[in-house]
């Protein structure tokens, strides 16, 4: 990350917070601008109508920045969700063609690795919006308005098979 990446919380009440610089990394090929408005988390920002779930469904997203969680649900062998639904770069498509403004990944505790720069780490198909990683710890300080942690997040959409979208 540079200087000017950053990421700043102002919960309604209480003192603004900026994420640790190390903590947060941009996502190749998106958008090189500014976000900022309320957050929405979407889960993992999946968005299948046609197999039954969607996680855009009921929560308004347009103008608003998106977290979702890295990786996919963890339903076993009978996982519904299509390969092309699930990549992280259809979910990132996804929040921008709904209308966010913006994109923050969740790092899970299988998975607390930011992104990696370069090529690896870049969305195949490019969004115009901004895309960051977030580490854990910053991802469960973003979650704490909605009185969520990563790892609640996770178990309550695999054990409900349900999205538990909502505003943060």
């Amino acid at each position: 990350p540079t200087k000017e990446t950053w990421l700043t919380l102002r919960p309604r009440r209480g003192r603004a917070w900026r994420a640790p610089s190390d903590a947060i990394r941009p996502v190749n090929l998106t958008a090189d601008a500014k976000a900022s408005g309320e957050v929405v988390f979407v889960g993992y920002g999946i968005s299948a109508p046609e197999q039954g779930y969607d996680e855009y469904a009921g929560v308004d997203v347009k103008g608003k920045i998106v977290a979702f969680l890295r990786g996919v649900p963890d339903w076993g062998e009978d996982n519904p969700l299509p390969r092309a639904a699930t990549s992280l770069s259809q979910r990132g498509r996804t929040a921008a063609e709904k209308g966010a403004t913006g994109v923050l990944i969740l790092n899970t505790p299988s998975n607390d690795r930011l992104l990696p720069l370069g090529r690896r780490g870049r969305m195949m198909n490019p969004v115009e919006i901004p895309v960051l990683n977030l580490n854990l710890s910053v991802a469960n300080r973003l979650l704490q308005p909605a009185r969520l942690k990563v790892a609640d997040a996770i178990e309550k959409i695999k054990t409900a098979r349900q999205p538990i979208s909502q505003p943060i």
